[in-house]
């Protein structure tokens, strides 16, 4: 049924639920953005404008907890973790769509099954292997736990990608002489540009956005992220809430931004993988 042929009635629900969803989504961010530029005495007062601007919780927020050192930790653990995700987890996908192998099913499935369970359960294992090994407090920790947690979910994206693609172009370039990598890289990779962009969204937030594993396995100030850096501003007796607010500001706005940039491509990924 064509969108014109839907009677009225339903339109103005469809649009009021939109406008509703849109409202819920957007206020929690505009109310801390506002709560960023307002005093400590119109904390509880403030609705969505405060009555002084005070942009001075900024500075003080870079200045309590450094912020810029832990945004420069965000970025090196985030971009490194999605490196190594996105780099083993399309070659395991592609060999697991395209090459028949001993065992290549349950091996799927056994990924799979990492699906299932929340890595939150894993927080003790992780933390007595990590110390068994001397991984605590270490610059590569991170990286390599959280590109190896979010393998099930990019190989079971990458996997339906790769499955899709038409055969008869990558075995023209067999014939052509293209060695299995040559195909990988230079026509399989670019062919899933939708589904790289929106596997790797979907990364870029669980690693930007994690608290329980750097909080748990980096305990030195100085290694660890903006998510749980931020854990220094929560006082035993006193919470500074407009400059809290200011850093979670800090926090979220990179990822309201690539997600701005890259809205396209991911809504173009999720529509072909439903297709397919």
């Amino acid at each position: 049924m064509r969108w014109k042929d839907i009677p009225l009635v339903f339109k103005i629900f469809a649009y009021a639920f939109l406008i509703f969803f849109t409202i819920v989504t957007v206020m929690p961010f505009m109310y801390f953005l506002s709560l960023s530029v307002s005093n400590y005495q119109d904390t509880f007062k403030i609705f969505i404008f405060p009555r002084d601007l005070n942009f001075s919780n900024y500075q003080r927020a870079f200045e309590t907890v450094d912020l810029g050192l832990h945004f420069r930790n965000s970025v090196y653990i985030t971009a490194s973790a999605l490196f190594l995700n996105l780099t083993t987890g399309s070659m395991a996908a592609y060999a697991m769509a395209r090459f028949k192998f001993p065992l290549r099913e349950p091996i799927y499935n056994l990924f799979l099954a990492g699906l299932i369970f929340s890595y939150e359960a894993l927080l003790i294992p992780l933390f007595l292997n990590a110390k068994q090994f001397d991984l605590l407090n270490k610059p590569y920790t991170l990286p390599i736990i959280y590109a190896t947690v979010g393998l099930p979910l990019t190989i079971f994206i990458l996997r339906a990608f790769f499955e899709s693609l038409p055969t008869e172009v990558m075995d023209a370039a067999m014939v052509d002489g293209a060695n299995a990598f040559q195909t990988f890289f230079r026509i399989a990779l670019p062919m899933s540009r939708s589904g790289l962009v929106t596997v790797g969204l979907f990364q870029f937030v669980f690693y930007w956005d994690d608290f329980a594993l750097s909080f748990t396995l980096i305990s030195d100030p100085e290694l660890r992220p903006l998510s749980s850096g931020l854990a220094r501003l929560y006082g035993e007796y006193f919470i500074d809430y407009p400059v809290l607010a200011a850093a979670l500001v800090v926090t979220v706005t990179p990822v309201i931004i690539v997600f701005l940039l890259s809205q396209k491509q991911l809504v173009r990924g999720i529509t072909m993988g439903a297709v397919k």
